[in-house]
C-alpha cells in the first residue's frame, strides 16, 4: 500500500487539492454576480500566497500535477482579492448590524413575556420584517 501511495503520490495529492477548486470558483462566481465581496482580505491575500509558495515546493519536488493544481487554486484566490479591492466591503454591513442589535435588545422582552404573543410576537415579526428589509436592500444594490 505504501509503495502505490509513493509511485502515486503527484496524482493523489492533485486530486485532493482539486477537491477545494468547485468551491473557491463558485465563490468567485456568487461574487460577481452580486458585484459585492464577502470574503476578507485577510483571508484571500494569505491563502494565494500559501498556496503559490506550495507552488514552487511542488515543483521542486517533482510533483508537476500538484504544483498545476494548487497554481489553479491560486489564481481563483488571487482573482477573489481583486473583487475585494474592486468591490469593496459589503455594503449594507451597517443596517444589518443595526436591525441585529434591535432584535438583540428586544429579545429580553420577547423572552419575558410568558404568553409569547400579542404586542411581543407583533414586535418579534417587525424586526424580522426589519431584518429582511436590510438584506433586500443588499441584493437590489447587486
Amino acid at each position: 500500500m505504501i509503495d502505490f501511495i509513493v509511485a502515486h503520490a503527484d496524482l493523489i495529492l492533485a486530486l485532493a487539492g482539486m477537491s477545494f477548486i468547485p468551491s473557491t470558483a463558485w465563490t468567485l462566481i456568487e461574487q460577481w454576480r452580486r458585484r459585492a465581496s464577502t470574503v476578507p482580505i485577510m483571508t484571500s491575500v494569505p491563502t494565494a500566497v500559501a498556496l503559490y509558495l506550495l507552488v514552487i515546493v511542488f515543483t521542486v519536488l517533482s510533483l508537476p500535477f500538484t504544483a498545476l493544481v494548487d497554481c489553479i487554486t491560486g489564481s481563483l484566490w488571487v482573482a477573489i482579492a481583486f473583487q475585494r479591492f474592486s468591490y469593496g466591503p459589503p455594503q449594507n454591513t451597517e443596517e444589518l448590524q443595526d436591525a441585529a442589535m434591535w432584535v438583540v435588545k428586544n429579545a429580553e422582552e420577547w423572552s419575558d413575556d410568558p404568553a409569547w404573543g400579542g404586542e411581543s410576537l407583533e414586535t418579534m415579526l417587525d424586526s424580522i420584517d426589519r431584518l429582511g428589509a436590510a438584506l433586500g436592500e443588499g441584493d437590489d444594490e447587486a
